[in-house]
């Protein structure tokens, strides 16, 4: 029992424990960084949004490489700096031994690398592990960009110290002497200091041993707690002047990148840039906790009170914005009798033969003896993954189609990716029949949709959004202000070749004579829940039903037509991909937009409504109902989902504290979508009724799993191994697919529930 006691004191009493039980006592705030940087990396935080791919996958200039992991490490190497700086200025009075040490900032950071190390470790297993399975690079290359993270990591850390512990130029030396002079004359700050160092001793931090290098372990001199406070005193400021300097570096940095962060050179990978973000932060509160010492809490809530306080009064505010529209200081009223007026029984007769006109052009190009089927096109939301799949599903069935299928459709509707997909795949599909293209069918265009959109929207919110929101940008003679959401068009531009490149009512000649369908954009209200319809053409008819007289039921206006009720701040200037964005608006990632009225309305993800666009298309056929009737042979509701159509019942997780507080939310916001496909079903079950026996819906799912259980079987594979990899490979919901998830999209098209569907639609046409 005495050895076991002995060795239980000397682990106790060893420096990097001690470190370690100080950081859980005192600097939560420092361990909270930690802690989400870990949570992003075992895939516990921001998962859902992609997070953990900005450090498993960071690209720059496009890729992943050497000099993008090294760009990497380095910004760990200055995170990490930041948080042994701002713990040694936080702690170090608590230990005076250090000062008896050569180097005391160098021995400090030595005993305090414990976590810095683990996370290392682990992050570059991580990535290892990632790149081979996910991403399918050879060993030989995964290693050689780990080697450039820890290249990175390793210089600045040896640059950093260098400066930080053997720096004794004459510009340095002065300006310590400065910040000796200035700290005799403000008493208060040396009483300050000089009080914890008074509390420290009475706490008694025993230290018994420490790290003196990686492979060294040192004895405490007995004598160092009886040592000069002056000494102590002066060593701790010279490293918190330093600590100033780097911390006014790193803002710097982060704002000159902001700056000038056109330039592609300087778009390093997001998480890079998050880590500079963090260092900041780190330094930031490490030097409020300094001054404040038990004020801390009590100042950062000061500061986000006042924060608000400016928000609210709009003196910090610069909304996110639709590119197109006037946001001049006259804006449109919304309100009750405004919405009203915009819809008025002439309004909706007018809007509704000209929708007529665009019917009959579509007919005339079938023969007249033979009516054919018109097809309502409608896309589910789900981040890159639907893009994806909308657009290679779309390639591939218009092939096996023999380009029938965009012939036969006459409306896309649909939210978030699956209706950039549509919206992409509609515009090669109109460059081909105008002669540009030879060919849609190409793979190179699903994975240009496919292309990385989260590593630049993350790195603008670091460097633009949170520091450099004012920076603007001109478009059609309007000043707009730069951010995410800009970030966001202009990379989904550059990847799609710039063909996105348009304004909304570029195609309203082409919708007007049919060729090709018209595009119906829906993001929602979120002041009052209705519908904002975006489209080249007036169609006040889908925010009612009828105009009919006398009716007992008067039914609420359900949307709005953005064209008739943004008249006169310039609709027709309206970028599609702005309206694109506004339709894919995803919490935190890409940003609500504001809209020029008063009161200010904010519009988001048409998710939030119907996130397959089959309430739309089903409101289009109601109102048409007799025409589609007269002139075609039936109806046919195509819906490209990324998800299954009936899912098998989760097996609840066991209680919990946590889970019985958050469930009765978190249960219907993770089913939300469920609820609306029960809904759909319901209003499709109506409409049905309404064309009796020429009403169809074909399906067409993203669903990765190996259906063909007896082929499996012949070749000695395990069905439910097989099923079990196939899940694992899913995409994520994000705006980044690693090529695994690609290649998981991509095939699923061949599943043989697609492939009924896609024989079935085939009949369907060819009756």
């Amino acid at each position: 029992m005495g050895k076991l006691k002995k060795t239980a004191e000397k682990i106790l009493y060893f420096f990097p424990v001690q470190i370690i039980i100080t950081h859980l006592r005192k600097n939560q705030i420092l361990l909270l960084f930690w802690a989400v940087l870990f949570s992003i990396l075992t895939n516990g935080f921001g998962s859902n949004v992609g997070l953990p791919y900005l450090l498993l996958d960071p690209e720059y200039l496009g890729q992943v490489s050497f000099l993008s992991m090294f760009i990497m490490g380095s910004a760990y190497g200055i995170y990490t700096i930041a948080f042994f700086l701002t713990s040694y200025i936080l702690d170090a009075h608590k230990f005076p031994f250090l000062a008896t040490v050569k180097y005391p900032l160098l021995r400090f950071s030595v005993n305090n690398s414990l976590i810095p190390l683990v996370f290392l470790s682990l992050y570059l297993i991580k990535f290892y592990n990632f790149q081979l399975e996910s991403s399918f690079q050879s060993t030989a290359k995964t290693i050689k960009e780990s080697i450039g993270f820890f290249s990175g990591f390793s210089l600045i850390l040896t640059l950093l110290f260098l400066y930080l512990t053997f720096a004794q130029n004459r510009f340095f030396k002065t300006m310590v002497d400065s910040l000796d002079f200035t700290l005799k004359k403000k008493r208060i700050n040396t009483v300050r200091v000089i009080k914890k160092m008074n509390e420290a001793q009475k706490n008694k931090f025993v230290i018994r041993s420490y790290l003196y290098n990686f492979w060294k372990i040192k004895k405490v001199d007995a004598t160092a707690i009886f040592l000069n406070k002056e000494a102590i005193l002066k060593i701790i400021d010279r490293h918190h002047l330093n600590a100033t300097i780097v911390q006014i570096g790193l803002f710097l940095l982060i704002i000159g990148i902001g700056v000038f962060k056109e330039y592609s050179l300087l778009q390093i990978p997001a998480a890079a840039s998050g880590f500079l973000l963090f260092s900041f932060f780190v330094m930031f509160t490490g030097a409020f906790a300094y001054w404040f010492r038990n004020w801390t809490i009590t100042g950062i809530i000061a500061i986000l009170l006042i924060f608000n306080f400016f928000m609210k009064r709009d003196f910090l505010d610069s909304p996110y914005q639709a590119f197109g529209l006037s946001y001049d200081e006259v804006n449109t009223p919304y309100n009750l009798d405004e919405i009203e007026k915009q819809n008025s029984k002439s309004q909706y007769d007018s809007d509704k033969k000209n929708t007529l006109e665009i019917l009959n052009n579509w007919r005339k190009q079938f023969p007249k003896a033979k009516k054919p089927k018109i097809i309502f096109l409608a896309t589910s939301g789900g981040g890159q993954r639907a893009a994806l799949w909308t657009t290679h599903t779309l390639q591939y069935i218009d092939k096996a189609l023999d380009n029938k299928l965009m012939r036969h459709t006459k409306l896309i509707t649909g939210a978030s990716g699956g209706l950039i997909g549509a919206a992409y795949y509609r515009e090669l599909y109109l460059r081909k029949i105008n002669k540009k293209l030879e060919t849609i069918n190409d793979n190179k265009y699903s994975y240009n949709i496919a292309k990385d959109l989260l590593n630049p929207m993350i790195f603008s919110i670091v460097v633009n959004d949170l520091f450099f929101r004012y920076k603007k940008f001109e478009y059609e003679g309007n000043q707009y202000f730069s951010g995410r959401g800009y970030t966001f068009e202009k990379t989904l531009n550059k990847n799609t070749n710039n063909i996105l490149n348009k304004k909304v009512s570029d195609y309203t000649s082409d919708e007007f004579t049919a060729k090709i369908p018209m595009l119906l954009i829906s993001p929602t209200i979120i002041n009052d829940g209705r519908r904002l319809y975006i489209s080249t053409q007036p169609i006040s008819y889908m925010n009612n039903v009828s105009h009919k007289e006398n009716r007992t039921f008067v039914p609420r206006q359900k949307g709005i037509d953005f064209n008739t009720f943004f008249k006169e701040k310039g609709a027709k200037k309206l970028k599609l991909l702005s309206a694109l964005r506004m339709n894919a608006s995803f919490p935190y990632i890409s940003p609500f937009v504001e809209l020029p009225t008063e009161p200010k309305i904010e519009v988001m993800d048409a998710g939030l409504s119907d996130n397959y666009g089959i309430s739309d298309a089903l409101r289009f056929m109601t109102t048409f109902e007799n025409w589609i009737k007269e002139n075609t042979s039936g109806v046919i509701i195509v819906s490209i989902r990324d998800s299954e159509t009936d899912p098998e019942v989760e097996k609840p997780d066991a209680p919990s504290l946590f889970k019985n507080l958050f469930n009765p939310i978190g249960t219907i916001f993770n089913h939300w979508e469920y609820i609306q496909d029960f809904s759909n079903d319901n209003q499709i079950e109506y409409v049905s009724k309404l064309f009796k026996n020429k009403f169809n819906v074909i399906s067409f799912c993203y669903d990765p799993k190996p259906h063909n259980w007896r082929k499996l079987k012949e070749k000695d594979i395990d069905p439910d191994r097989m099923e079990k990899l196939n899940q694992q490979s899913k995409a994520s919901l994000s705006w980044h697919l690693t090529i695994r998830e690609k290649e998981s999209i991509m095939r699923t098209i061949e599943e043989d529930y697609n492939q009924e569907m896609l024989n079935n639609l085939k009949n369907l046409l060819n009756e």
